[in-house]
């Protein structure tokens, strides 16, 4: 069982870091969408990837981005680094 688990998290890390590299914009889209996950009572992808423990995936520059800027209310790299904290970004 988990050599599946480890395939779907290398396949779904490799998929969401092709798509950032296409456009990123629409991967944080992608990684936020709920409605159609019904099946999984709303629930987003990064939600059900951290309750599954997919640190691997968690780990990949796509989620990253995207849980900064929900951490850090979609501020800006140049704010953060005006409010001295542009160093827990790197």
């Amino acid at each position: 069982m988990y050599v599946y688990y480890r395939k779907f998290e290398q396949s779904a890390s490799g998929l969401v870091e092709e798509l950032y590299k296409i456009d990123q914009e629409e991967s944080h889209k992608l990684l936020s969408v709920t409605r159609e996950l019904k099946t999984w009572k709303g629930s987003s992808i990064l939600k059900l990837a951290d309750k599954a423990g997919l640190m691997d995936f968690m780990h990949q520059g796509c989620c990253q981005n995207k849980l900064d800027s929900i951490w850090y209310g979609n501020l800006t790299r140049t704010t953060l680094q005006q409010v001295g904290l542009h160093t827990t970004l790197e």
